[in-house]
């Protein structure tokens, strides 16, 4: 019996100590044990992912500029495409294709660096240059193609000008060429061997040959700048164009300043001398632009009125008056329809583009080149250079732009098309040779 007792409280005592392990105990109605909760697993920590820095936004230099220019012996714009084509002489190099060293009335892809948003060309009176083409990409790098008297464009291939010609022997550069590489630039200028341009402060440069003063630079030289020059007066200009030997600006006040060459008053200033430093033009009105040629200047007012100096020979001023030794000292006014939105001058022919997109022509009208000989407001008593036209409606149809070459003319209608009219010894009205309409036709510009 006693052996019966300690077994009893041995297994009461081993069941007392188990229970509380299996989460019970002698009272099974009580609440159980919160289960154990899992151990917290803390995911890997990630990185934050940095985002590429873009590269440096570059403004441009190039809000907008002259896309359709001519020149005396070619003609260049920038096509739907927003590629460059010039058509004309391709003799020098002018076209900018190393493979089209002949002349082509077909327009020619310019095998530029970059997209041009500004384009020049020059005039030069001489039907055998210099011809030099230069085009601007938006962030102010200049590129030049053509003819490089006196190094101008820098180092090309040598090339020997026609004898007789102006430019004598030289140098060509067939495939666009960095010029002034270590500049950027508004505006780009060409004279008949010169160079001159806006820089991104606005300041002017210049260089190239500089006989009649027109680098500006503080004296006429026999002796070429070979680099950019700054202009004397530390000048800051807008706007910026060169003629024969002659260049000229508007300051941001709209005032007008030309130097160079000035024996037939195209300075502007009311005097026949040279001026080798910027002299600002007698005018009163406020200007837009101002565009020399050979020996004239017109220039476009804020208002939209065109005022014109210099030689007054063949009507190149727009009015039909006497002036004394057939120059105009100062500024007159031409008479036009309307107000002008774009004005385009050349050696012999000015063009004015009017606010409901006719633009007038005058001047010397060889070669058809402001329309038939028959037009209204023409002489057709007197044939070849001396035939002229006072200021004459061009095409019917809207334009948006208007360019003058020495003897021929070009336009861009508000559909996108180009038209030229006018002189083609080389093309450059781009319609087959041996044609020369006195009425717009279309050039295939891509």
């Amino acid at each position: 019996m006693r052996a019966l007792m300690i077994s009893r409280v041995l297994t009461a005592v081993l069941v007392g100590s188990v229970a509380p392990l299996l989460g019970c105990s002698g009272d099974t109605s009580g609440p159980p044990s919160p289960p154990v909760a899992p151990p917290v697993v803390t995911p890997p920590v990630t990185p934050p992912v940095t985002p590429p820095v873009p590269p440096p936004v570059q403004s441009p230099l190039i809000a907008s500029g002259p896309t359709l220019v001519a020149g005396t012996a070619v003609t260049c714009a920038v096509g739907s495409t927003g590629a460059t084509y010039c058509w004309g002489a391709g003799r020098y190099g002018t076209l900018g294709d190393p493979g089209a060293r002949s002349d082509s009335s077909i327009p020619v892809r310019v095998l530029a660096a970059r997209p041009h948003l500004a384009l020049a060309v020059n005039t030069p009176n001489s039907i055998e240059g210099p011809w030099i083409a230069c085009g601007l990409a938006g962030t102010g790098e200049a590129e030049c193609w053509g003819s490089s008297p006196a190094g101008l464009l820098g180092p090309g291939t040598a090339c020997t000008a026609v004898p007789g010609s102006n430019q004598g022997t030289t140098t060509c550069v067939y495939t666009p060429t960095p010029v002034a590489p270590e500049l950027r630039f508004r505006r780009l200028a060409i004279g008949a061997a010169h160079l001159c341009g806006i820089l991104a402060d606005s300041s002017v440069v210049c260089w190239g040959r500089n006989r009649e003063g027109q680098l500006g630079i503080g004296a006429a030289s026999t002796t070429a700048r070979t680099s950019p020059t700054p202009v004397a007066g530390g000048l800051r200009l807008v706007e910026i164009a060169a003629g024969e030997n002659t260049t000229c600006g508007v300051d941001p006040t709209g005032g007008g300043w030309c130097w160079g060459a000035n024996r037939t008053g195209q300075v502007g200033d009311g005097t026949l001398i040279d001026r080798p430093v910027p002299t600002r033009v007698a005018l009163a009105q406020a200007l837009r632009t101002i565009e020399p040629g050979l020996d004239a200047a017109c220039g476009l007012a804020q208002g939209g009125a065109v005022y014109c100096w210099g030689s007054a020979f063949n009507r190149k001023l727009g009015v039909d008056s006497a002036f004394p030794n057939s120059v105009a000292l100062t500024p007159v006014r031409v008479p036009l329809p309307v107000p002008t939105a774009q004005l385009r001058f050349a050696s012999a022919t000015g063009c004015a583009l009017g606010v409901d997109g006719v633009a007038h022509c005058w001047g010397t009208n060889a070669n058809n080149s402001l329309g038939p000989l028959d037009s209204p407001g023409c002489n057709v008593a007197i044939s070849g250079l001396r035939s002229y036209c006072l200021p004459v409606a061009q095409v019917t149809l809207p334009l948006v732009a208007i360019t003058s070459g020495v003897l021929h003319t070009c336009a861009r209608a508000r559909s996108g098309a180009f038209h030229c009219w006018g002189n083609n010894l080389w093309g450059q009205a781009g319609y087959p040779r041996s044609t020369e309409p006195g009425t717009p036709q279309r050039v295939p510009v891509p």
